[in-house]
């Protein structure tokens, strides 16, 4: 074969693996680009999911700020509960301590003007039931007294201070408060140094003709 004719197929050859070396470096190209786009994505999801993460821990932060805020209520609802409770008592040693103040100025009163004062023509008001007899207090309402006394601390709102008080006016027994009308409520309050309305808040006289009715059977 002469020289010129296999050269001639030796650059055929040559040539025909030069396109195949072509094509077959393209189809790399391809496969790099393609892949590198992959890259991208998968780049792109895993931002993304970081940023989903710092998402969800941020609310997980707010979660648990909520739940504290949430206990600190419950705890400031605990002690507003515990003290709404304590307010009955603070009240029954506010009244101690006023008529306690009541003494003292009393005292001090009978200290400074030592002359007794002239009994008047007069004597006191007598009232009579079942036999017994008692004196009726300035501003105190015709009551009557049984031989034997109620505990009056059994109704609702009637301290240890108010009870004292209330016997120093006379007032011994339910139905003496079941029987008390407006008038009177305004004169106990005043000598009691309280506010009528809680009277009739705390219900005395229905809570005094509960008691006469327990002890004694009698409806009034």
């Amino acid at each position: 074969m002469p020289t010129t004719t296999l050269l001639r197929e030796k650059g055929t050859e040559l040539k025909e693996w030069e396109k195949k070396y072509a094509r077959t470096v393209q189809e790399h190209k391809s496969e790099v680009a393609r892949f590198q786009e992959q890259c991208a994505a998968q780049e792109q999801l895993r931002e993304q999911l970081q940023l989903t993460e710092r998402q969800l821990q941020g609310r997980d932060e707010q979660i648990a700020n909520f739940n504290r805020q949430l206990q600190d209520l419950q705890a400031e609802r605990q002690q507003l509960a515990q003290t709404v409770q304590s307010i009955p008592g603070k009240d029954e040693q506010i009244d101690r301590l006023q008529q306690r103040l009541k003494e003292l100025r009393g005292t001090l009163r009978d200290k400074a003007v030592p002359a007794k004062a002239a009994p008047t023509k007069e004597g006191p008001r007598q009232t009579r039931q079942n036999g017994a007899e008692q004196s009726a207090p300035a501003g105190q309402p015709k009551v009557t007294k049984n031989k034997q006394e109620d505990d009056l601390k059994k109704i609702h709102g009637i301290g240890p201070a108010f009870a004292q008080t209330l016997h120093k006016l006379g007032t011994h027994t339910f139905i003496q408060i079941a029987r008390w009308k407006q008038e009177d409520i305004e004169k106990i309050a005043k000598k009691l140094e309280t506010d009528p309305d809680r009277i009739k808040r705390e219900k005395w006289i229905a809570d005094a003709k509960k008691q006469h009715y327990q002890k004694y059977g009698e409806r009034l």
